[in-house]
């Protein structure tokens, strides 16, 4: 009997943002809507993994058979995290956590957001399916991407005391740090590039980070981080901008106050034509920035604001309208957005923005390849 309604988040992640009767709270977030669900109904769609040419519920039962090994691993990692005390060796959770880095990888290709990156260019459901397959099947590249996020990202613990922490449609949730450049197949927060932060939920009230490059000083690598509530809705805003369509909490008042820095945007679709007749593309994820000053940066890279500050004097009144200085303003936005496209001009690698030369960067979404004929 196939299973209708089929989850793209894991249940056994669902229990722990649940109260003991099953209850969560979930959020529609592009329409604002807030309610109480059944974590048996929460994060799920009707028939979301299933297509003609396979067997009937075999992605569901490959995805329940991950989560009957991955279930109790949460749970012994929540265990080991509440009896650690907040100066405790972070030694055995790190090794459990990497220990199913692979398992977290998995979950996150077959989540909802991703689903809804590989129908952006409105494919249909089975084509979807399809996009998920291949990367489901690409074992080495999936452990590949496991270790450089275990040997080249920083560790951290972090909890929040008021189960206050959200969990993404996308199950992990991840950002830039700093904006790079503009990507022709990739994102600023794609794992495996420089700058990243990585939050991978264990509850309400613990998360594992990975991150490198500039993490908030409240994240110490190695460390046991307890948050303040205003340092929750900080992580919890980055956490809920990775939804597309459903995020979820145990409080719901941390999840109604995330809720006001929700800001709907689509992934974006890259066509190329090369001079030989090829052509290439891909789907780019959503840009999600940890600071909001970086997403200062990137709106002037990527929306061309700086067009508008070009030719400016340093203290001259700048064009933002402000009333400020160029220097005391907008200064560091268009230097930042002006370095990036002298890197586009002058063809910088993509590998240059790796986390390390010989990391594995986390792929495009339906990237593609058509050779040309040169003449």
């Amino acid at each position: 009997m196939v299973t209708k309604n089929q989850h793209y988040v894991p249940a056994c992640i669902l229990k722990h943002f649940a109260n003991s009767k099953g209850q969560l709270y979930e959020a529609l977030v592009k329409e604002g809507k807030v309610y109480r669900t059944n974590r048996s109904q929460a994060m799920s769609e009707r028939f979301i993994y299933e297509h003609p040419i396979l067997p009937q519920n075999i992605l569901e039962t490959y995805f329940h058979r991950i989560e009957n090994y991955l279930s109790p691993a949460l749970d012994r990692m929540a265990s080991d995290i509440d009896s650690l005390g907040d100066s405790g060796s972070l030694d055995a959770i790190k090794k459990q956590v990497r220990k199913y880095l692979r398992e977290f990888i998995i979950f996150y290709y077959r989540s909802g957001a991703l689903f809804y990156e590989y129908g952006f260019d409105e494919r249909e459901r089975q084509e979807r399916v399809v996009s998920l397959l291949q990367n489901l099947m690409r074992s080495e590249y999936i452990r590949s991407l496991a270790k450089t996020i275990e040997r080249h990202y920083d560790f951290a613990v972090i909890k929040s005391e008021d189960r206050g922490f959200l969990l993404s449609d996308q199950y992990l949730s991840t950002a830039g740090l700093a904006v790079k450049n503009q990507f022709s197949n990739i994102s600023n927060r794609n794992m495996g590039l420089r700058d990243v932060i990585i939050l991978i939920p264990i509850s309400c009230s613990y998360y594992a980070v990975y991150s490198h490059g500039k993490t908030p000083d409240y994240i110490v690598p190695e460390k046991h981080n307890v948050l303040t509530a205003e340092q929750v809705h900080e992580v919890n805003r980055t956490i809920l901008n990775n939804s597309y369509r459903k995020c979820v909490g145990y409080n719901e008042a941390f999840l109604r106050e995330s809720m006001e820095s929700f800001v709907y945007r689509s992934p974006s679709g890259v066509r190329m034509v090369y001079d030989s007749g090829a052509v290439a593309g891909a789907t780019l994820k959503k840009e999600v920035f940890f600071y909001p000053e970086e997403r200062q940066v990137w709106d002037f890279l990527a929306g061309m604001k700086m067009l508008k500050f070009e030719g400016m004097g340093r203290n001259d009144l700048c064009a933002c309208g402000s009333g400020k200085k160029f220097k005391k303003c907008c200064l560091y936005y268009y230097s930042r957005a002006s370095s990036a496209i002298l890197d586009i001009k002058n063809k910088i690698d993509v590998r240059s923005y790796a986390v390390h030369p010989t990391a594995t960067v986390e792929r495009g979404i339906n990237e593609f390849f058509v050779p040309g004929t040169s003449h």
